[in-house]
């Protein structure tokens, strides 16, 4: 029953996402800040990437997100490994695409933002530190899908999002000589 329940719940954050990022121009090969780039002429927001001053410590930030009114800034720990700094970027990415709200206190955040970002205009703020919330665990696994996602989308932009009968029919009953997928 879990394995059902779990497996409902992937699926419905897989298609929040889907619908986030329908129609969207993605990176071949992935590319994280050419993905980023192109969510934020998506979405009509800037999206700024930042380094994390390096805090050390078991409660110190490994990710941040901080979306303004206007504009997005999202952060990660300096000296990660391309492939580590990916992922943190994709969860927290993963966090605007999911429309994660919370009521984090930016105040705790204030001594790692760059000069010109104003911490009192922060809308939301999420900090990882850890996956004890609900929020955490989903942003974590839609990041480790997200790869995976994007390649349905981009695969087949005409069947996406149509199911396996109409993806036949289609097939079946189109144009015999003109593939008008292509």
């Amino acid at each position: 029953m879990l394995t059902r329940r779990r497996a409902r719940h992937e699926k419905r954050l897989r298609a929040i996402c889907a619908t986030q990022l329908q129609g969207m121009d993605f990176p071949k090969p992935f590319d994280i800040d050419v993905f980023l780039q192109r969510l934020s002429a998506h979405r009509g927001r800037p999206l700024h990437v930042h380094e994390l001053p390096d805090l050390g410590g078991a409660g110190a930030p490994c990710g941040l997100w901080l979306a303004f009114d206007h504009e997005d800034h999202l952060f990660h720990p300096r000296g990660l490994s391309r492939r580590h700094r990916a992922q943190v970027l994709k969860h927290e990415a993963t966090h605007i695409l999911l429309g994660h709200r919370t009521s984090m206190d930016i105040k705790a955040f204030v001594d790692l933002l760059p000069d010109g970002i104003d911490p009192v205009a922060a809308e939301q703020a999420f900090g990882r530190t850890s996956y004890e919330t609900d929020q955490e665990r989903d942003a974590e696994l839609a990041a480790s899908f997200l790869d995976e996602l994007i390649e349905e989308l981009s695969a087949d932009p005409y069947a996406a999002g149509q199911d396996d009968v109409l993806a036949r029919l289609d097939d079946a009953l189109g144009h015999p000589v003109k593939d008008r997928r292509s």
